[in-house]
């Protein structure tokens, strides 16, 4: 059903989080324990089927970890609180979306690796970001190539090479 359709994208979400951490990752989860011992974790399924607990609470993620979920998982459940749509997934998702200073509390790899893809995931989003990372700025323009704009503030140049900036 709907529920489940909104949990298998977010474990897509996480998929791409944890894989910059796990190499041989397949598929990452939410796994919820038994009820008299209830606890909700992430376990992440490696090539080999393997099945661990990496994250054994929420409490245990970084805060880049924490700030990346809860935006793609609030996109999921805004969409589904508007729409009508049974089927809740990243490509039926469209929409504006302002983001200020996405890279408040990311590790450089999170910003330069993951994040793009996120964005990236949601195709019918126009995202309007602002940034103070050139980590998060080399990974979009290297995700998103001439499909992205980079603008200079306060000055509203358009910059090619992102390399040379002093607010985006």
């Amino acid at each position: 059903g709907k529920n489940t359709n909104i949990q298998n994208q977010i474990n897509l979400i996480l998929t791409e989080i944890y894989k910059y951490k796990y190499e041989n990752i397949q598929f990452a989860r939410i796994g919820v324990s038994q009820k008299q011992y209830r606890k909700i974790s992430i376990l992440i399924r490696d090539n080999t089927g393997t099945e661990t607990e990496v994250t054994p609470t929420f409490s245990h993620l970084s805060s880049g970890e924490v700030m990346i979920l809860s935006i793609f998982a609030s996109i999921l459940k805004e969409y589904d609180r508007v729409s009508n749509h049974v089927d809740v997934s990243t490509e039926n998702i469209r929409g504006i979306v302002i983001i200020d200073e996405i890279d408040l509390h990311l590790h450089s790899d999170l910003a330069k690796n993951v994040l793009p893809i996120l964005i990236n995931m949601f195709k019918g989003i126009q995202f309007i970001i602002s940034s103070h990372s050139p980590f998060f700025l080399l990974g979009m323009k290297d995700t998103f190539s001439d499909n992205c704009e980079f603008v200079n503030l306060p000055s509203g140049e358009i910059l090619g090479d992102v390399e040379n900036f002093e607010e985006i």
